[in-house]
């Protein structure tokens, strides 16, 4: 009797183990594929950074603005590249369209005034 007893606790270990194992990788999984999205988020906001710093830019000299292009060094050598550029918008003065970008990701931004 002690025997089959024996015999059976050993293959129920390892089917325990083997589900606590795919319950660890399938965590693991999702947790890398959230620390990715992440990453993104963060590119996009670091490019809405520079869409927002070209409008700035030009935004300085309201009257006659001289549109912007160049880049700001976010982190060592990781550069942010920024440019704005005239638009068309019926009813207003002036249109600018800024845009980021930062690694991967690109934002624009449009102010009318």
């Amino acid at each position: 009797m002690k025997k089959e007893e024996g015999s059976i606790i050993i293959p129920m270990v390892i089917v325990i183990l083997s589900i606590i194992l795919a319950i660890g990788i399938g965590i693991s999984g999702t947790l890398v594929k959230q620390l990715s999205e992440m990453q993104v988020v963060e590119n996009s906001v670091i490019a809405f950074y520079g869409a927002t710093t070209s409008i700035e830019m030009t935004l300085l000299n309201r009257e006659d603005p001289e549109y912007q292009e160049g880049e700001i060094i976010y982190g060592p050598d990781d550069p942010v590249n920024f440019f704005t550029q005239e638009c068309t918008q019926e009813g207003y003065d002036y249109c600018i369209t800024g845009t980021g970008i930062y690694r991967h990701s690109r934002r624009s931004l449009r102010v009318r005034y």
